[in-house]
């Protein structure tokens, strides 16, 4: 059986993207699998992207642009939405990640392929594909780690617009360019980057202002969730009259968990100072005066609403159910 020209055109174009990415989509799923984390972060996104799709529940809150009080927006949430309607196990939506990153491999091989010769296009391919960052990207589920679609697709719209400039290459790459600020505070320089190339390509002010205008519509999520912000007082939380403490006891998260910071930070202060781990919780658990364990009994358990993260490898589970017997 012969394949008509264009599928096996496909086919053949198809071949060396695909397989790089299987080939890491393997290694991140299977070789790599002790390395995947999931924690309070991940487990609050994947429980309001499950509120949106089952029930209907318009997320309240969205991920935050550290270190300020105000938040991305829940555009999130409905980029998890095809996966969380079939499982929100996190091993099923690490999976999505990871076929949404390979695709993006297969985008960006057919850019290449428009500049470079097919060797040198599968080499840097390769190279891509092996880097840290898609490895990172790869052991959480965190929302910067749904970058690689969107600026691959911003990179080929981008592309294609320079090379023959219309309203509608400018429109889609404004819009993907507002996909991806909201994925990732830094992605802001893809918005620079696509405004420069707009404005290098416009055949009018036409161009630019549909281009705008369609920005702007892909930040509506934002747009609102700024509004929130706002309207619960986001910038006096920044200028510091708000505060916030863990949802366990401070001294035994120092102590117990096995996030790498807190324990490189443990280990040096206990062979600083000649301390055992017991030594350690003590010296802290004294320190701490605005712990919330100290607080819990001056706190009204009616009006309190605790998440108890069974998989947060920053605060371990023991803690936080002492907090909660605490608070009654």
């Amino acid at each position: 059986m012969t394949l008509p020209a264009s599928v096996a055109g496909w086919a053949k174009a198809l071949a060396v993207p695909l397989g790089v990415g299987l080939v890491y989509a393997w290694l991140t799923l299977i070789t790599f699998e002790p390395a995947f984390r999931f924690h309070g972060d991940h487990e609050r996104d994947l429980r309001y992207a499950t509120l949106l799709v089952q029930h209907g529940i318009w997320p309240d809150s969205s991920p935050a642009i550290s270190p300020t009080p105000f938040e991305l927006g829940p555009l999130l949430y409905l980029i998890l939405a095809p996966a969380v309607a079939v499982s929100a196990d996190p091993v099923h939506v690490r999976v999505y990640f990871v076929a949404l990153t390979v695709l993006a491999l297969v985008v960006l091989h057919q850019v290449l392929r428009r500049h470079v010769s097919a060797s040198a296009a599968a080499v840097a391919l390769f190279a891509l594909a092996a880097s840290e960052f898609l490895f990172e990207a790869s052991t959480q589920l965190w929302h910067s780690s749904l970058l690689a679609l969107p600026v691959a697709l911003l990179w080929d719209a981008l592309d294609r617009q320079v090379q023959n400039p219309t309203t509608r290459r400018a429109v889609i790459a404004a819009a993907l360019a507002g996909v991806a600020v909201q994925l990732h505070t830094t992605a802001v320089a893809y918005s620079v980057v696509t405004l420069v190339a707009l404005v290098w390509t416009r055949r009018g002010w036409r161009d630019l202002a549909a281009a705008a205008a369609a920005y702007v519509l892909v930040l509506t999520p934002f747009w609102v969730s700024l509004a929130q912000s706002l309207d619960h007082g986001a910038l006096q939380h920044a200028t510091g009259s708000a505060h916030g403490w863990a949802p366990a006891p401070i001294a035994d998260v120092l102590a117990d968990s096995k996030e790498k910071v807190l324990v490189r930070y443990r280990t040096r202060v206990m062979e600083e100072q000649g301390m055992t781990q017991e030594t350690f919780r003590e010296r802290y658990r004294e320190a701490m005066t605005a712990d919330p364990m100290h607080l819990a009994p001056y706190v009204d358990a009616r009006r309190c609403l605790q998440f108890i993260t069974r998989f947060d490898d920053v605060i371990p589970l023991r803690q936080q159910d002492d907090l909660h017997r605490a608070l009654g």
